[in-house]
């Protein structure tokens, strides 16, 4: 995974204070953010799909925002940080968009795998 953002999709974390680096008061460019968890039904679905939101992190960050991707347990946890609220409506989009597809295509080879 790249360089901003990291995941251990095995880990399991305490994801508010491992992927929170947004804290009042301190130093930063990134003066908004927003937490999006996505629960699953089972841990390996989660996992599954934190590993495929992986290789996006870089793609979709730019100057003005960032994301931090964690799992715990069965949650997929999607922390953007952005420097002004339209940074941070985009991404957050961005990224909504990225989690619906990665369902999509989780579900996809669920039912491959079932009707093979």
């Amino acid at each position: 995974m790249p360089t901003d953002a990291e995941i251990d999709a095995d880990a399991e974390i305490d994801a508010d204070a491992e992927i929170d680096d947004h804290q009042p008061g301190a130093e930063s460019p990134y003066v908004h953010a927003v937490t999006l968890r996505f629960r699953y039904s089972s841990v390996d679905r989660a996992r599954t799909i934190a590993n495929a939101l992986t290789p996006e992190i870089d793609g979709v960050d730019d100057p003005r925002s960032r994301v931090r991707l964690a799992r715990k347990d069965a949650t997929v946890i999607v922390r953007v940080l952005a420097r002004d609220l339209t940074a941070l409506r985009a991404g957050t989009n961005s990224w909504i968009r990225l989690v619906d597809v990665a369902e999509a295509a989780a579900e996809t080879a669920v039912t491959r795998r079932s009707t093979a």
